[in-house]
């Protein structure tokens, strides 16, 4: 995927059964190794996918809507998608595509 200009990660390298599962000190204790690869890799934008893992990493009630957000990941700018798990039923897959769709023209304009 790199060469195609995507990268995947994790914050919390461990399997879980959902985001209930997380808790916020494994955000933290793992905040470096995310910060590490943005550091290396500059990517152009950088996307959570999941309020969850954006709140784990940035603090709780930094998420004020999803799409861009104010802040940056080593002066790289963020972009906050709702969750695409399953377990995340409570957003309709249409609203899901909303925010791809913006953020597929987030990337457009920041090219």
């Amino acid at each position: 995927m790199p060469q195609l200009g995507y990268g995947l990660t994790d914050i919390v390298k461990r399997p879980s059964h959902g985001a209930g599962d997380l808790k916020t000190r494994e955000f933290i204790a793992n905040r470096h190794r995310l910060l590490e690869i943005v550091e290396r890799y500059k990517p152009r934008a950088v996307c959570f996918n999941s309020k969850t893992a954006f709140e784990g990493f940035f603090g709780k009630g930094t998420l004020r809507t999803f799409g861009p957000q104010a802040v940056t990941l080593a002066d790289t700018s963020v972009f906050v998608l709702p969750s695409t798990s399953p377990a995340n039923a409570a957003v309709p897959l249409v609203v899901k595509r909303k925010y791809f769709k913006a953020l597929k023209r987030w990337l457009e304009k920041s090219s």
